[in-house]
């Protein structure tokens, strides 16, 4: 268990995702209260946005990541074979 949670950490593919879904996240709030930036996020609210849906009401931000191959918006974020 100890060398699985050790490999979650050095992981630079998930903290890729990971950094990709906080910036999705502070797009999709903005102009909301407050208007701050989130710093994290959490597994709760990762969970939320991946199933948001967009203004057609049918995208989901899991959707659109899986439908680009997992690269997010940008080029060259390949985490395919890591995470």
């Amino acid at each position: 268990m100890c060398e699985a949670c050790e490999e979650v950490m050095r992981s630079e593919g998930l903290a890729l995702v990971l950094r990709h879904l906080l910036a999705i996240g502070n797009i999709m709030n903005e102009g909301a209260k407050g208007g701050a930036m989130a710093g994290g996020i959490t597994l709760d609210s990762l969970f939320t946005l991946i199933h948001t849906k967009g203004s057609d009401r049918k995208t989901t931000v899991r959707t659109k990541w899986l439908g680009n191959g997992g690269r997010g918006s940008g080029s060259g974020s390949g985490w395919n074979g890591e995470v």
